[in-house]
């Protein structure tokens, strides 16, 4: 079985943005090897990111990405969905656009970075954002994206 990758937008965003979003999150989790993960990316306003960001991490401020995995995750944004047997799910990626667009960031590589934080990559200490970072660039080539 493959992947589940379900992407909700949230005032922002359209059927375009939600294909390409989706098309990127299931070929990183095949370039990870992850067989049967669901994630749930969710594309959103700056004033829902504000909220989320100021709930969770005591900042009230809007961000470009945030990521809560499942086991931790208080799912802001609850979709009722019926869980599926022998489904590992990763949790929660939440996007901001206008954010991105803003900073002159790119949507593909900090979906690809909210991704790798749910799989426990972090970039706290100077070897560990090494690994992260060299860990984007290979996937970003492998997706060619620039």
């Amino acid at each position: 079985m493959k992947n589940k990758v379900e992407v909700f937008s949230l005032g922002v965003g359209g059927p375009k943005l939600e294909k390409r979003i989706k098309f990127i999150a299931n070929k990183v989790l095949l370039f990870l090897k992850k067989d049967r993960h669901s994630l749930e990316v969710y594309l959103i306003d700056r004033r829902r990111m504000r909220l989320i960001n100021n709930r969770f991490r005591g900042e009230n401020v809007s961000t470009n990405v945030l990521s809560f995995e499942a086991v931790s995750s208080k799912v802001f944004f609850e979709v009722k969905r019926a869980k599926q047997a022998g489904i590992k799910e990763l949790g929660e990626v939440y996007l901001c656009p206008s954010c991105i667009s803003r900073r002159g960031e790119e949507l593909e590589k900090l979906l690809i970075h909210g991704i790798l934080h749910l799989f426990h990559y972090q970039h706290d200490e100077k070897n560990d954002t090494i690994k992260m970072e060299r860990l984007e660039v290979k996937i970003y080539v492998e997706l060619g994206i620039d």
